[in-house]
């Protein structure tokens, strides 16, 4: 209770000096140890001159406020904000008034009324902005930015997270509250990057705002900054980054008991050992998260711990109660028009189904979930808006200088070869007459050193784009090809040269029933010997890559139309034909096949239509959900296209059923053994 006291020291007269002060004190301890300040408002309130402002009242009530939703207290909430809203009226306080909205809207945008959030804090965007609070500007701006990023219309969610941090630049740096109010600024644009899919540009906003919040002694933003933290290294696989995140912000959020963090973090956590194949842990994460979301009805929260929930137990063989429990998810973020939760709740539930062989459930899902990815990111000039309005790139710092990839691993050759350099440069200034021997010694070892050191880079950057598990080209290392294909004048042959590439994505069937009745290890056997099949039939110019799980992705370089369907032939072939021992030899070898999806660039009929690798990439996993739902153990093919450039253009978006349906396309089968 030392805190409270030194609060409590000389309460008796109305100093309105030393209140201010005292309510900066209790605002401070409001972030650092939500508790202790509830225990110092109700002692400061015991003590409360009756002289005190209405000014001073309605500045505690706001810190009251914040509080209680942080720690989940929704009836404490509407009750302070009952008195909030009287207090105001009697005042004609502008600030009042203007702060029941900006709560209101935040407690719409917990329960996934966005809509009616914004019908709350639209009306009074202009008044706030002719207004002289920055502070409120920067607190109604960023709650708009929040909703509007909510369901998904990123471009207006900028510009009002780009006002909220502008509302902020007159104000002095090194106040307490000015510098948390900009970290939570930057916290928010991290977010929306997050929403964006581009999680670079969120880590680098996630880092400066942590930086500002380890400063200010601030654990409430900082659980927060960890959190998105480590969605940002989620959506880039870096489980291992992640999960460490996650377990930061689990620690802190239930340090100062903040319920809303704490259930997002289990939410996380969850994911994180779904991707991981921990489903146990994923269940006992999901249920955790449910349990506190309910209890403090946090009911975005609770949608998402109950897809969580869902998609795990769909994976634990419990499959309609895993799609009744996602069900209840996903149709609450359909009624909240909550587009970029909703995209990655259906990818999670496509994923699922296509594990346990529900591939017409999967397709038909993927179909809602590519709609909305359209409506999301609908034109190419909305995402050039956003880039050109990010003005603010903390030009008061320097850029962090480029991490280098596997920075440790390379340091003590860098430093070797830097050291050799030097020594070769004193030598030549000091001694001109130094024998010729000597320096050619010298210089041989500099070579030397930076012969290693290539040889280093080559080796981390060949390990960076490989898989550990096959030793085959990962995603990454397509991805390097597609950008060096982009920056090359000729990255496709002529329409009319009867030349083209060919992207074929193949998937191991039943896959999942070779692990449950043989085991991870014979599971593994077979990802490793299927992958060497493979290489040995294809050319130097190829490329084959695991693409991840039971996955694996060909490129074909240049293959004559008539030759194709024979090369896809070959390729289901090499695989089922002769069956796959197991790694312990004593027991039966296994008969494995695989389905395939494949799609032709560029694609005869759509010379008029842009194709890219991306497009391409989603309709050849199309074509793999049609060989997997019609009988496994085939190709389907996507060989051309007729029709007009409206319909051509539609299936190029990933709508394949109707283009089939309409002929638009012909699917061509090829059989395996």
């Amino acid at each position: 209770m030392f805190v409270v006291a030194l609060l409590m020291a000389d309460v008796g007269v109305a100093d309105p000096l030393s209140v201010q002060s005292r309510l900066s004190q209790l605002t401070k301890l409001s972030e650092s140890n939500p508790d202790q300040a509830v225990l110092a408002i109700a002692e400061f309130q015991t003590q409360f001159p009756q002289e005190l402002s209405d000014t001073d009242r309605r500045d505690l009530m706001l810190i009251q406020l914040q509080l209680a939703l942080d720690k989940g207290n929704r009836q404490q909430a509407n009750d302070l904000i009952s008195k909030l809203t009287q207090l105001g009226h009697k005042n004609s306080d502008p600030v009042a008034n203007f702060m029941v909205k900006n709560f209101q809207a935040r407690m719409y945008g917990e329960d996934g009324k966005f809509g009616e959030g914004l019908a709350i804090i639209e009306p009074i965007l202009e008044a706030v902005k002719k207004g002289s609070d920055r502070v409120l500007q920067n607190q109604i701006e960023n709650t708009a930015g929040q909703l509007y990023s909510s369901i998904g219309n990123f471009q207006i969610a900028l510009e009002h997270h780009l006002s909220a941090l502008d509302a902020l630049q007159p104000l002095k740096e090194g106040e307490w509250q000015t510098d948390l109010i900009r970290a939570k600024t930057l916290n928010s644009i991290g977010q929306m990057y997050l929403s964006l899919k581009d999680d670079s540009m969120a880590l680098d906003y996630f880092h400066k705002a942590k930086d500002g919040a380890r400063q200010l002694e601030a654990p409430g933003l900082l659980s927060s900054i960890a959190n998105n933290t480590g969605f940002a290294y989620a959506d880039q696989e870096n489980w291992t980054a992640a999960i460490t995140a996650y377990e930061e912000s689990l620690t802190i959020s239930k340090k100062i008991g903040n319920h809303n963090a704490e259930a997002k973090g289990l939410n996380n956590l969850a994911d994180a050992s779904l991707n991981q194949e921990k489903y146990p842990d994923c269940v006992r994460f999901a249920e955790q998260s449910l349990r506190i979301a309910n209890q403090y009805e946090l009911k975005n929260t609770a949608a998402i711990a109950e897809t969580n929930l869902g998609i795990c137990h769909i994976y634990m063989g419990e499959i309609e109660k895993g799609i009744a429990e996602d069900k209840l998810g996903i149709d609450f973020a359909r009624s909240a028009n909550a587009k970029p939760t909703l995209e990655g709740m259906l990818t999670d539930l496509a994923n699922a189904y296509k594990k346990t062989g529900m591939y017409r459930e999967a397709l038909k899902t993927l179909e809602e979930r590519d709609q909305i990815i359209n409506e999301l990111f609908h034109a190419d000039r909305d995402r050039a808006m956003i880039e050109m309005k990010v003005h603010f790139d903390l030009s008061q710092h320097q850029k962090e200088i480029e991490k280098l990839e596997q920075k440790n691993a390379l340091q003590h050759v860098e430093i070797e070869n830097k050291n050799l350099q030097r020594i070769v440069s004193v030598f030549l200034i000091a001694t001109a007459v130094m024998a010729v021997v000597g320096i050619f010694f010298l210089y041989r070892r500099v070579r030397q050193s930076n012969l290693r050191l290539r040889a280093a880079n080559l080796k981390l950057k060949d390990q960076s784009t490989r898989d550990p598990l096959t030793g085959l080209l990962n995603r990454r290392a397509f991805q390097n090809m597609i950008d060096s294909f982009n920056l090359e004048n000729d990255r496709r042959m002529a329409p009319d040269s009867g030349l083209h590439d060919v992207l074929v994505l193949l998937d191991i069937d039943h896959f999942k029933r070779i692990n449950d009745t043989y085991g991870h290890p014979a599971g593994d056997s077979v990802l490793v010997e299927i992958g060497r099949r493979l290489q040995k039939i294809l050319r130097e110019k190829d490329m084959l890559m695991r693409w991840g799980g039971e996955e694996f992705l060909i490129y074909l370089h240049r293959v004559p139309l008539e030759r194709v369907s024979d090369i896809v032939r070959r390729e289901l072939v090499v695989v089922g034909a002769t069956p796959i021992d197991q790694p312990d030899r004593h027991k039966d070898a296994m008969s494995v096949t695989i389905s395939a999806g494949y799609i032709l660039m560029p694609l005869p009929g759509a010379a008029d239509s842009k194709l890219s690798w991306e497009k391409a990439l989603k309709l050849v996993d199309l074509a793999l959900y049609f060989a997997k739902s019609s009988g496994r153990n085939q190709a389907i093919g996507l060989e051309s296209v007729k029709g007009t450039t409206e319909q051509i253009d539609a299936f190029l978006e990933g709508n394949l059923q109707a283009a089939v349906d309409s002929g638009v396309v012909e699917l061509q089968r090829v059989k395996g053994v």
